[in-house]
């Protein structure tokens, strides 16, 4: 989704528009890898926006549920966020590097077992993950 298709939704839903809300659409609708708060607030400040700690979860918190971004958890010790999409992930277990990948072969595969899953069990079943966890090019060859 694009910055102004996603204040366009917030709109609709008569959310406020925040200088660092407004910010944070910006800066997911631009990564290419899940943040984490601290990450954020690194590059709010880089655009001169300061916003504390509590501020910054307050508006992931939001987002969130609104459904714009989802949490991830990639076994490092540490939240990150991304716009929410059905995709997945590599972490180097060395030097941390998160690099979001695209199965488009096997994510029909996963769709069916998701929804095979929620009916055996009878679950509602929002999303799934696929972390792969190994070695980076660069930490490979050092």
């Amino acid at each position: 989704m694009q910055t102004t298709q996603i204040l366009d939704f917030l709109k609709t839903k008569k959310a406020r528009l925040t200088s660092i809300r407004c910010a944070l659409v910006a800066l997911f609708a631009d990564c290419t890898t899940p943040q984490s708060a601290p990450e954020l607030i690194q590059k709010l400040r880089k655009l001169r926006l300061e916003a504390n700690k509590t501020t910054i979860y307050r508006e992931l918190t939001f987002l969130e549920k609104q459904g714009i971004i989802q949490e991830i958890d990639l076994g490092e010790g540490l939240k990150r966020y991304e716009l929410s999409s059905s995709h997945h992930h590599f972490r180097c277990i060395k030097c941390n590097l998160v690099t979001c990948i695209g199965l488009d072969e096997v994510e029909s595969t996963l769709q069916t077992w998701q929804n095979r899953t929620a009916q055996q069990y009878g679950y509602t079943i929002k999303t799934h993950s696929l972390t792969f966890s190994g070695l980076c090019t660069a930490c490979s060859l050092s």
